[in-house]
């Protein structure tokens, strides 16, 4: 029997200095994506009311939960289409490599050095895509828990809580801020004008009422 696959957009986390790709499946999980800003309070004598004044942005979020399987069921049913047998440990080593400094890239072996001298080097830079949006940051917290293994133990189940943080700087920042504002634009157009046809709808319902008392 031929093997079923999904046709919905799978999202990725890429590195691209390392070469490394993580795919990923998100439907039915939710996305969490949280931004921080911070106002200042100053109260004055003989004002009923604080003055607000804004501080700065805080930092932007995006929260998901992932799963991966690799189990013989997960290959026989097309969820996985090769079967490793290593089991996920080749998807956990990735997500890895996304938390550490990376050491590895290709074209830069002097970071061992500065790792080494306990230099500081930064973590890894991190395209976040879903879908047709896409983030630059970091990858900040993903606990892993294994949750069914083969004969030799090897994991062939995990979920991962991922956090990630999002820069808010650069070409990318400018392509999502451009995007952003045009979207709420719109949406605020389509929202006015159902405001409008709702208000006259309902107007037109009132009169139709008769609101005579008989004598």
């Amino acid at each position: 029997m031929a093997k079923q696959f999904s046709n919905n957009l799978k999202g990725m986390m890429v590195n691209l200095n390392a070469g490394l790709l993580l795919p990923f499946m998100l439907n039915p999980q939710p996305i969490t994506l949280k931004k921080d800003v911070s106002w200042e309070i100053e109260e004055i004598p003989g004002l009923p009311a604080p003055l607000h004044y804004f501080q700065s942005g805080g930092l932007k979020t995006i929260s998901f939960e992932l799963f991966y399987d690799s189990s013989d069921a997960a290959v026989s049913s097309g969820h996985t289409v090769l079967k490793d047998p290593a089991g996920t440990l080749g998807f956990e080593s990735i997500l890895e490599s996304f938390l550490y400094p990376q050491a590895t890239e290709l074209n830069d072996f002097t970071l061992k050095k500065l790792i080494k001298q306990n230099k500081f080097v930064s973590p890894p830079i991190i395209f976040l895509i879903i879908g047709f949006r896409f983030w630059q940051g970091y990858l900040t917290s993903a606990p892993i828990e294994e949750t069914k293994f083969n004969r030799n133990l090897f994991p062939t189940q995990f979920k991962t809580q991922i956090d990630f943080s999002v820069v808010e700087d650069g070409v990318i920042n400018d392509i999502n801020t451009g995007v952003r504002n045009s979207l709420s634009l719109i949406r605020s157009s389509l929202n006015a004008i159902d405001l409008v046809n709702n208000t006259v709808n309902n107007t037109a319902n009132f009169d139709s009422f008769d609101f005579s008392i008989g004598l």
